[in-house]
Protein backbone atom coordinates (compact mmCIF):
# COMPACT_ATOMS: atom_id res chain seq x y z
CA UNK A 1 0.00 0.00 0.00
CA UNK A 2 2.85 2.70 0.49
CA UNK A 3 6.52 2.10 1.14
CA UNK A 4 7.92 2.10 4.33
CA UNK A 5 11.07 3.45 5.92
CA UNK A 6 14.04 2.12 5.45
CA UNK A 7 16.14 1.05 8.67
CA UNK A 8 19.61 2.28 9.53
CA UNK A 9 19.29 -0.97 11.41
CA UNK A 10 18.88 -4.37 10.03
CA UNK A 11 16.93 -5.65 13.01
CA UNK A 12 13.13 -5.65 11.79
CA UNK A 13 9.77 -7.13 13.13
CA UNK A 14 6.83 -8.17 11.88
CA UNK A 15 3.49 -8.77 13.71
CA UNK A 16 0.71 -6.82 15.81
CA UNK A 17 2.00 -4.28 17.85
CA UNK A 18 0.68 -1.64 20.05
CA UNK A 19 1.62 2.01 18.17
CA UNK A 20 0.73 5.38 19.54
CA UNK A 21 0.64 8.25 17.27
CA UNK A 22 3.45 10.81 17.79
CA UNK A 23 3.46 13.08 14.81
CA UNK A 24 1.25 13.88 11.78
CA UNK A 25 2.03 15.38 8.61
CA UNK A 26 4.74 16.75 9.88
CA UNK A 27 7.49 19.28 8.51
CA UNK A 28 10.89 19.03 7.34
CA UNK A 29 12.40 20.32 10.40
CA UNK A 30 9.58 18.30 12.70
CA UNK A 31 11.03 15.23 11.00
CA UNK A 32 14.16 16.05 11.35
CA UNK A 33 14.01 16.05 15.24
CA UNK A 34 11.72 13.02 15.44
CA UNK A 35 14.52 11.02 14.28
CA UNK A 36 17.90 13.23 15.54
CA UNK A 37 18.88 13.48 11.52
CA UNK A 38 18.77 15.58 8.35
CA UNK A 39 15.80 14.34 6.01
CA UNK A 40 14.57 15.43 2.73
CA UNK A 41 11.11 17.98 2.42
CA UNK A 42 8.08 15.19 2.76
CA UNK A 43 6.01 15.64 -0.24
CA UNK A 44 2.47 15.00 0.44
CA UNK A 45 0.81 15.46 -2.96
CA UNK A 46 0.58 12.68 -5.58
CA UNK A 47 -0.71 11.70 -8.96
CA UNK A 48 -1.72 14.46 -11.71
CA UNK A 49 -4.34 14.74 -14.85
CA UNK A 50 -7.34 15.28 -12.78
CA UNK A 51 -6.14 11.97 -10.15
CA UNK A 52 -4.60 14.66 -7.94
CA UNK A 53 -4.52 13.45 -4.19
CA UNK A 54 -2.59 14.19 -0.47
CA UNK A 55 -0.83 11.60 1.48
CA UNK A 56 -1.65 11.30 4.82
CA UNK A 57 1.89 10.55 6.51
CA UNK A 58 0.73 9.22 10.55
CA UNK A 59 4.18 8.87 12.19
CA UNK A 60 3.69 6.09 15.50
CA UNK A 61 6.14 4.97 18.31
CA UNK A 62 5.97 1.19 18.43
CA UNK A 63 5.45 -0.20 22.52
CA UNK A 64 7.71 -2.90 21.49
CA UNK A 65 10.79 -2.04 20.17
CA UNK A 66 10.88 2.00 21.02
CA UNK A 67 10.90 2.83 16.61
CA UNK A 68 9.05 5.47 15.22
CA UNK A 69 7.34 3.69 11.76
CA UNK A 70 5.25 5.45 9.68
CA UNK A 71 1.74 4.44 7.97
CA UNK A 72 0.12 6.41 5.08
CA UNK A 73 -3.11 6.85 3.94
CA UNK A 74 -3.52 8.12 0.16
CA UNK A 75 -6.48 10.88 0.49
CA UNK A 76 -8.31 12.17 -2.84
CA UNK A 77 -11.81 13.87 -3.69
CA UNK A 78 -13.02 10.55 -6.13
CA UNK A 79 -15.17 8.03 -5.18
CA UNK A 80 -14.34 4.67 -4.17
CA UNK A 81 -15.77 2.02 -6.43
CA UNK A 82 -14.41 -1.62 -7.30
CA UNK A 83 -12.80 -2.65 -10.71
CA UNK A 84 -16.36 -3.25 -11.40
CA UNK A 85 -17.98 -0.33 -10.36
CA UNK A 86 -19.71 -1.18 -7.52
CA UNK A 87 -19.29 1.59 -4.71
CA UNK A 88 -18.20 1.90 -0.88
CA UNK A 89 -20.56 3.24 0.60
CA UNK A 90 -20.13 4.77 3.88
CA UNK A 91 -22.40 6.17 6.57
CA UNK A 92 -21.95 8.62 9.62
CA UNK A 93 -20.82 6.00 12.31
CA UNK A 94 -17.97 4.70 9.66
CA UNK A 95 -19.67 1.53 8.72
CA UNK A 96 -18.90 0.64 5.09
CA UNK A 97 -20.45 -2.00 2.65
CA UNK A 98 -19.74 -2.48 -0.50
CA UNK A 99 -23.36 -2.28 -2.73
CA UNK A 100 -24.41 -0.78 -5.69
CA UNK A 101 -27.77 0.82 -3.23
CA UNK A 102 -27.55 0.66 0.06
CA UNK A 103 -31.11 0.27 0.60
CA UNK A 104 -31.15 -3.04 -1.52
CA UNK A 105 -29.43 -4.57 1.70
CA UNK A 106 -30.93 -7.73 3.23
CA UNK A 107 -32.41 -8.18 7.23
CA UNK A 108 -28.73 -9.01 8.19
CA UNK A 109 -26.72 -6.63 5.75
CA UNK A 110 -28.77 -3.94 7.66
CA UNK A 111 -27.48 -5.39 11.24
CA UNK A 112 -24.09 -4.01 9.95
CA UNK A 113 -24.73 -0.97 8.16
CA UNK A 114 -27.55 1.57 9.79
CA UNK A 115 -29.71 2.85 7.11
CA UNK A 116 -30.74 4.83 9.56
CA UNK A 117 -27.16 7.07 9.79
CA UNK A 118 -26.67 9.27 7.24
CA UNK A 119 -24.36 7.91 4.16
CA UNK A 120 -23.15 8.17 1.27
CA UNK A 121 -19.67 6.91 -1.49
CA UNK A 122 -16.80 6.95 0.55
CA UNK A 123 -14.13 8.71 -0.98
CA UNK A 124 -10.42 7.32 -1.56
CA UNK A 125 -9.07 6.42 1.51
CA UNK A 126 -11.84 8.02 4.04
CA UNK A 127 -13.01 4.32 5.07
CA UNK A 128 -9.20 3.58 5.94
CA UNK A 129 -8.59 6.43 7.59
CA UNK A 130 -12.43 6.96 9.53
CA UNK A 131 -11.22 3.02 10.64
CA UNK A 132 -8.27 4.40 11.95
CA UNK A 133 -9.55 6.99 14.28
CA UNK A 134 -12.29 4.91 15.48
CA UNK A 135 -9.43 2.09 16.57
CA UNK A 136 -7.49 5.39 18.32
CA UNK A 137 -11.03 6.92 20.46
CA UNK A 138 -11.47 2.70 21.13
CA UNK A 139 -14.76 3.02 19.90
CA UNK A 140 -16.91 0.58 17.69
CA UNK A 141 -19.08 1.70 14.36
CA UNK A 142 -21.56 -0.79 15.37
CA UNK A 143 -22.29 1.87 18.07
CA UNK A 144 -25.04 4.09 16.98
CA UNK A 145 -23.60 6.93 19.60
CA UNK A 146 -20.36 6.65 17.10
CA UNK A 147 -21.86 9.41 14.97
CA UNK A 148 -20.88 12.35 17.54
CA UNK A 149 -17.62 11.19 17.21
CA UNK A 150 -16.92 11.28 13.57
CA UNK A 151 -17.53 14.91 12.96
CA UNK A 152 -15.39 15.86 9.85
CA UNK A 153 -14.85 17.88 6.54
CA UNK A 154 -13.73 15.90 3.64
CA UNK A 155 -13.22 18.74 1.69
CA UNK A 156 -10.98 20.18 3.97
CA UNK A 157 -8.69 16.81 5.07
CA UNK A 158 -7.85 16.08 1.92
CA UNK A 159 -6.13 19.54 0.97
CA UNK A 160 -5.10 19.29 4.38
CA UNK A 161 -5.26 16.58 6.42
CA UNK A 162 -2.78 18.63 9.20
CA UNK A 163 -6.21 19.87 11.02
CA UNK A 164 -6.54 16.21 11.94
CA UNK A 165 -3.35 16.64 13.92
CA UNK A 166 -4.67 17.80 17.09
CA UNK A 167 -7.62 15.74 17.56
CA UNK A 168 -5.41 12.37 16.39
CA UNK A 169 -2.08 13.38 18.90
CA UNK A 170 -4.51 14.50 21.65
CA UNK A 171 -5.66 10.85 22.53
CA UNK A 172 -2.49 9.59 23.80
CA UNK A 173 -4.36 6.33 22.87
CA UNK A 174 -2.28 3.45 21.07
CA UNK A 175 -4.04 1.19 18.38
CA UNK A 176 -3.42 -2.41 17.43
CA UNK A 177 -1.07 -2.42 14.23
CA UNK A 178 0.45 -4.82 11.72
CA UNK A 179 4.19 -4.79 11.36
CA UNK A 180 5.43 -6.10 8.00
CA UNK A 181 8.57 -5.70 6.10
CA UNK A 182 8.26 -4.61 2.63
CA UNK A 183 10.72 -6.10 -0.29
CA UNK A 184 12.83 -7.47 2.51
CA UNK A 185 14.20 -3.92 3.65
CA UNK A 186 11.66 -1.33 4.66
CA UNK A 187 9.78 -1.61 7.90
CA UNK A 188 6.21 -0.75 7.56
CA UNK A 189 2.58 -0.57 9.00
CA UNK A 190 -0.51 -1.71 7.54
CA UNK A 191 -2.64 0.86 6.75
CA UNK A 192 -5.74 -1.32 5.88
CA UNK A 193 -6.67 -2.17 8.87
CA UNK A 194 -6.51 -1.09 12.88
CA UNK A 195 -8.19 -2.50 16.08
CA UNK A 196 -8.48 -0.97 19.52
CA UNK A 197 -5.63 -2.39 22.08
CA UNK A 198 -8.34 -3.98 23.83
CA UNK A 199 -10.73 -7.36 24.20
CA UNK A 200 -10.74 -9.80 21.89
CA UNK A 201 -8.53 -10.18 18.36
CA UNK A 202 -11.20 -9.05 15.58
CA UNK A 203 -9.79 -12.32 13.68
CA UNK A 204 -12.10 -11.79 11.00
CA UNK A 205 -11.53 -8.34 10.35
CA UNK A 206 -7.71 -9.01 9.83
CA UNK A 207 -8.34 -11.56 7.38
CA UNK A 208 -10.91 -9.45 5.35
CA UNK A 209 -8.93 -6.41 5.44
CA UNK A 210 -5.58 -8.88 3.75
CA UNK A 211 -7.54 -11.06 1.94
CA UNK A 212 -6.17 -9.08 -1.09
CA UNK A 213 -2.99 -9.30 0.05
CA UNK A 214 -0.09 -7.27 1.00
CA UNK A 215 2.22 -6.85 -2.44
CA UNK A 216 5.67 -7.44 -1.39
CA UNK A 217 5.46 -7.30 1.99
CA UNK A 218 6.35 -10.37 4.52
CA UNK A 219 4.03 -10.35 7.84
CA UNK A 220 3.02 -12.13 10.73
CA UNK A 221 0.38 -12.01 13.63
CA UNK A 222 2.74 -12.63 15.90
CA UNK A 223 5.07 -10.33 17.08
CA UNK A 224 8.71 -11.47 16.07
CA UNK A 225 11.99 -10.42 14.45
CA UNK A 226 12.50 -10.54 11.33
CA UNK A 227 13.59 -13.72 8.77
CA UNK A 228 13.37 -13.70 5.20
CA UNK A 229 10.26 -15.83 3.36
CA UNK A 230 8.50 -16.49 6.35
CA UNK A 231 5.12 -17.92 6.20
CA UNK A 232 2.12 -16.28 6.87
CA UNK A 233 0.95 -17.05 10.36
CA UNK A 234 -2.45 -18.78 10.56
CA UNK A 235 -4.27 -16.50 13.73
CA UNK A 236 -5.99 -18.12 16.04
CA UNK A 237 -8.59 -16.68 18.36
CA UNK A 238 -7.54 -15.14 21.52
CA UNK A 239 -7.61 -12.25 23.49
CA UNK A 240 -4.88 -9.23 22.34
CA UNK A 241 -3.24 -9.50 25.64
CA UNK A 242 -2.44 -13.06 25.12
CA UNK A 243 -1.07 -12.86 21.70
CA UNK A 244 1.08 -9.56 22.59
CA UNK A 245 2.42 -11.72 25.63
CA UNK A 246 4.06 -14.72 23.30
Amino acid sequence: MFKGEKLKTKVLHTGLVNATPVAVQPTQEELANLFGTEVKEPKYVFGNNGNEGTRMDIYMKIKESGSIVKTSFFLSNRERKSLAGKPLWINNQGQTVWINEPSDLDEIGRKYFNLDSPYRVSRQGEAELVQYLLALDMVSPNNSSTEAKLPYNWDEIVENPQVMSNGIMATQNHVLALLGVQNGAYQSIFSGYFQAATGTLNVKSWQNALSNGWKNHEWSFPYKEYTPNIPEAQPQVQSIDELLDN
